[in-house]
């Protein structure tokens, strides 16, 4: 399957922006635990897969539209279970812990990439905690039995923070509340406040005292509750419009925990010709310069980054980006490549993107390395190309953004199969 992406411009108003995967992840766990109702779900692949691994836990929902009801929790304990997590790394290690707080005899399964994808700081926190694992060559899959009963937990913080997410998750569920210690370098903080502030929210109490935090064992009781928007799906749109367009993004959540959020300013350090005035976030064709951008917690801006600074003049660094060699794709690695087919004038390092900016891209037919946020990356990328962008595999946005290119087809965008 191949998509054609087209020269085009971003216009008018753009109010669709599909909410947050990182939060509805959290909302749906904490809410099955507390019987809630969450709304504004969207349901992506890894959402999906969320919601399949809480059914085969014992809980019981009921789906309306984007609603799910979830009933009290009748969670299996001291059971054997099967969790297939897809391709979503945030469903496998919030589900590790998660399940193991109820002592069952766990098998993980996974698709893609995420069999490859690291597990050692659980496979060290099991050795410690004396809890019994095996895995084939690769992680998954991976059984598990034993029981986890909080206390104490150091979790280094270098590879990713769902690590410590799924602590922090399966916390309400322990025998005893759990005091989580980052060690080392802390990877994607952002994500941790996220967690953090949902904790709270639901009415679990959670103290944080510079890496060091205090879950206690205390069931959520928040009953509804309904997902804001996206800001990494949004960041899409915003560089767009940097790119190639006029647009104005409505409904977003400016004082958002989502570390995502810090597209606004990144796009101010690119130059770009943007304002936000209540309601409206505009965003204009630009007079683009380059910038240095220290990634580390925002990684999955690193794609539609990569493109913008194919359009600002100058040399753009992206900086403290190692760990996105283990996400879907080797993304560095993916963008590094698609870019120059298309005629950019780039470099990569083990933990950094250099882009010379300016130059003319005479698009090209690439890959999305199976990976949704390189195929809508590139698919924004056409919007300034001077000939068509043909996308291999497009489909894969339905890990995240299923409505993605109809959306973008919305906003001006031109999207099409190849006779």
């Amino acid at each position: 399957m191949k998509f054609v992406c087209s020269p085009s411009s971003l216009r008018g108003k753009i109010d669709f922006i599909p909410p947050s995967k990182s939060i509805a992840h959290r909302a749906l766990m904490l809410g099955a635990i507390a019987g809630a109702t969450i709304r504004n779900v969207d349901y992506s692949k890894d959402i999906i897969a969320t919601l399949d691994c809480l059914n085969a836990l014992g809980v019981t929902s009921r789906v309306e539209g984007g609603t799910v009801h979830f009933s009290p929790a009748h969670l299996k304990r001291n059971m054997p279970v099967s969790l297939n997590c897809g391709e979503s790394g945030s469903t496998l290690r919030f589900f590790i812990p998660f399940s193991q707080a109820l002592g069952n005899e766990t098998i993980f399964r996974g698709e893609g990439r995420l069999p490859k994808r690291p597990l050692t700081v659980y496979f060290e926190l099991f050795d410690e905690k004396k809890l019994s694992y095996s895995h084939e060559e690769n992680y998954l899959p991976l059984s598990v039995s034993g029981t986890l009963f909080g206390g104490s937990f150091q979790v280094k913080g270098n590879i990713s923070s769902q690590f410590i997410t799924g602590l922090m998750l399966s916390a309400p569920l322990f025998e005893r509340p759990a005091e989580i210690t980052v060690t080392g370098d802390f990877e994607s903080k952002p994500y941790v406040d996220i967690t953090l502030d949902m904790l709270r929210t639901f009415g679990v109490p959670a103290e944080e005292n510079g890496s060091f935090y205090r879950i206690e064992n205390t069931l959520p009781a928040l009953k509804d509750y309904t997902i804001e928007k996206d800001w990494s799906q949004a960041a899409f749109f915003l560089c767009g419009g940097a790119i190639s367009g006029d647009i104005c993004l409505t409904g977003m959540n400016l004082c958002s925990r989502q570390g995502d959020k810090r597209i606004l300013n990144i796009l101010n350090d690119f130059h770009a010709d943007i304002t936000v005035e209540q309601d409206c976030i505009h965003v204009k064709k630009s007079r683009l310069q380059a910038a240095d951008v220290d990634v580390r917690d925002v990684p999955d801006l690193v794609p539609v980054l990569a493109v913008l600074a194919c359009y600002a003049q100058g040399k753009t660094r992206l900086y403290n980006a190692a760990r996105l060699r283990l996400k879907e794709s080797d993304r560095l690695s993916a963008m590094y490549t698609e870019l120059q087919k298309l005629g950019a004038d780039i470099s990569m390092e083990e933990d950094c993107l250099e882009i010379r900016g300016g130059k003319p891209l005479h698009g090209g037919e690439i890959f999305s390395h199976n990976d949704h946020r390189i195929a809508m990356a590139l698919a924004v990328c056409s919007l300034g190309t001077q000939g068509d962008i043909v996308i291999r595999e497009p489909y894969c946005i339905e890990k995240s953004y299923p409505a993605f290119y109809k959306d973008f087809i919305e906003a001006g965008g031109r999207v099409h199969e190849p006779y």
